[in-house]
């Protein structure tokens, strides 16, 4: 049985992966400090799946506009949580 071919990626675009899944780290993180349960589980879901939905994003300028979206929202949420308490 053959392994399927391991995409190889260039540095630029290690970079931005690995950008983006800290910006995923890191707005979970977030989401874990949430006291209330129910907005705690829905914002994780709703993380999850917005990720899940720019997963096959290619071009590196889409991936870009979603990862400034991303830290846009993890600031949105970080300033929330701190209010709350």
């Amino acid at each position: 049985m053959m392994k399927a071919d391991k995409i190889v990626l260039n540095l630029k675009q290690f970079m931005l992966r690995r950008e983006v899944l800290k910006a995923y780290k890191d707005i979970l993180k977030a989401c874990y400090s949430i006291q209330d349960d129910s907005y705690r589980n829905e914002m994780i879901n709703w993380t999850r799946h917005d990720f899940k939905m720019n997963k096959n994003l290619s071009d590196e300028a889409g991936i870009k506009i979603s990862l400034t979206r991303a830290k846009m929202s993890l600031k949105e949420l970080q300033t929330s949580i701190n209010m709350a308490k």
